[in-house]
């Protein structure tokens, strides 16, 4: 960005409008002007003196140059205005400005810089700066804000710490001395307007150069803090401090206006954050998506991906995808595993119908429609599988409405989308003592391998796509002893070995305020194998059966270095 100042003397319009032209020109336009214009009479009238034809008989040249009617207006350079700091002065000295028992009352900015008070071509780039104390409070010799409070903000000018480069030394007149100017003197408006500009850089730079310049000063006025003028029982607050049409009380101060300028709360978002697609915008807070086991630490793949999230003023402002990213408990995997349902150990997750077909088909031997469902008993899954005779094989489809393999998107992630599965199961049993089960210390090695393969479609949130493909794998070693089982195995959970994510995401907006979207791809491949060791053991119990189970994960979640451990215990009885 570019800021420039001017301080002269001994003004006159022409003399005005050719500096401003010039600044205006300079390196290409600068973005923020800093304004302080010496003591001439002319200049010293107050602006609520005034009417709007006499600023412009009075500076027409200027009103046309600070105009910038040819330059688009999100491109206008900030015009910042000293107000002046002839309050309190002898009357004598100062004859345009209101006197009140000898001394000068200058209730409103000076005819120049109080300009935009009647003139509405200035005012989305224009900002009048009175001084204040350290206390915050107005300086005893600064202009108030007045008529112009709509487009007039405080800053500190009082007692100022000021950079100096220039003649000195004991002649006063040695060039290229240098430091600091502080002897409690250095004291007015023409200090306080460049800490106003400098802020103004500040917001610029922080909304990286995305806000137009008039949002920024739009910005900086709203958030500043402001102690209202009260209003006597009775009496109506002045059009120029009320900005809600309630006259009942006012929202702008006579000396401070829009407030004292406070840049924490300029870069911090004004309402609520929201972010999204078109179609798709939920608030920040409540955009989170849980990713699946399956994906591992995906959320950890993102590198510097951000999304951008838009205040009640337009305003970006960024946070990591990563983020908004949580991974989930991995207990709602849908691929449906229907064990020996004699011994009561079927999926708890689902539920549905069998069907065997009749000796037409012979190698298939149940058809299974299944559900599940979510915590509201709304359908979340539901799912078809086939096994074969011989019970070797099963393979199946699974579709989920708004999830993925058990897991959801909320916010600006969820969606009408449809997660489809398919998988194919494949089992094998190898008798090493006893032969079959229930003979008195039958031992089994069973295997189990499982490959699927799974898109999402009709995505319309910030994930757009998500195809994978996953293995889940378990070697078992049984015991059987009657109705007890005791089962030690090693399981790879449901992880994904290939696949993509892809993210559509705001990642910022235009200087016009059109939102920025980009597309962010990531791999779906673990950095590590979750593996499992078991210990389950089951036996009847009563009208039921009771299981007792022990888990040890390393890697878990499919995450280097996790660990868990579970114990637990089931029992179930059916009516």
């Amino acid at each position: 960005m570019h800021v420039i100042g001017f301080y002269a003397n001994g003004i006159i319009d022409t003399r005005v409008a050719a500096l401003l032209q010039r600044g205006l020109r300079s390196q290409g336009g600068p973005d923020i002007m800093n304004m302080s214009w010496g003591p001439l009479p002319a200049s010293l009238r107050l602006v609520e003196d005034l009417t709007e034809s006499t600023v412009r008989m009075d500076w027409q040249s200027s009103i046309q140059a600070a105009a910038q009617g040819s330059t688009p207006a999100r491109d206008r350079a900030l015009l910042v205005w000293a107000v002046g700091n002839s309050n309190g002065q002898d009357c004598a000295s100062f004859p345009h400005v209101r006197c009140e028992g000898g001394k000068t009352v200058a209730s409103s900015p000076n005819e120049l810089a109080g300009a935009m008070a009647h003139i509405p071509e200035l005012r989305s780039h224009s900002v009048a700066v009175v001084a204040t104390d350290r206390d915050g409070e107005i300086s005893g010799i600064s202009h108030r804000c007045g008529i112009a409070a709509k487009w007039c903000i405080a800053a500190p000018g009082e007692d100022m710490l000021v950079a100096y480069w220039g003649p000195g030394g004991t002649s006063g007149t040695e060039p290229g001395h240098r430091g600091y100017l502080s002897d409690g003197t250095l004291t007015g408006t023409s200090f306080a307007a460049p800490v106003v500009s400098g802020g103004l850089a500040v917001v610029m730079h922080y909304f990286r150069g995305q806000l137009g310049n008039p949002e920024v000063l739009a910005r900086v006025l709203k958030t500043a803090d402001v102690t209202p003028d009260r209003v006597a029982a009775g009496e109506q607050c002045p059009l120029h401090l009320d900005t809600d049409g309630d006259r009942s009380d006012c929202e702008l101060s006579s000396t401070h206006g829009r407030g004292l300028m406070n840049l924490d709360a300029a870069t911090r978002p004004v309402g609520t954050l929201r972010t999204g697609v078109r179609g798709g915008m939920a608030s920040l807070d409540g955009t989170v998506m849980r990713t699946p086991a399956a994906w591992g630490g995906v959320s950890g793949w993102m590198g510097g991906a951000e999304i951008a999230a838009f205040d009640s003023l337009n305003a970006p402002f960024w946070v990591p995808l990563e983020s908004r990213l949580v991974r989930g408990a991995g207990a709602g995997v849908p691929i449906p595993s229907f064990e020996d349902e004699a011994r009561g150990r079927d999926d708890l997750a689902w539920r549905g119908l069998a069907w065997t077909p009749p000796g037409a088909l012979p190698r298939i031997r149940p058809v299974r429609l299944a559900y599940t469902a979510d915590a509201d008993g709304d359908v979340s899954a539901a799912g078809l599988s086939l096994d074969s005779r011989g019970g070797a094989w099963q393979t199946g489809l699974v579709f989920e409405q708004g999830g993925i393999l058990g897991e959801q998107g909320e916010g600006a992630f969820a969606g009408e989308a449809v997660h489809g599965l398919a998988f194919g199961t494949f089992r094998k049993s190898f008798p090493l003592r006893g032969g079959e089960d229930g003979v008195p210390g039958a031992l089994r090695l069973v295997f189990s391998s499982t490959l699927a393969g799974g898109r999402l479609e009709g995505a319309n949130g910030m994930l757009r796509d998500a195809r994978g493909l996953y293995s889940q794998h378990r070697v078992a070693l049984d015991h059987t002893q009657g109705e007890a089982l005791t089962r030690v195995s090693l399981e790879q959970p449901l992880r994904a070995e290939g696949g993509s994510l892809s993210f559509r995401r705001p990642v910022g907006r235009t200087r016009d305020g059109e939102w920025i979207y980009d597309t962010h791809k990531v791999g779906l491949r673990p950095q590590a194998r979750a593996l499992t060791l078991g210990l389950h053991h089951e036996r009847p119990l009563g009208q039921g059966r009771i299981a007792l189970g022990f888990n040890h994960t390393v890697d878990a979640g499919h995450v280097p270095g996790e660990e868990e451990t579970s114990i637990g215990a089931r029992y179930r009885r059916r009516f």
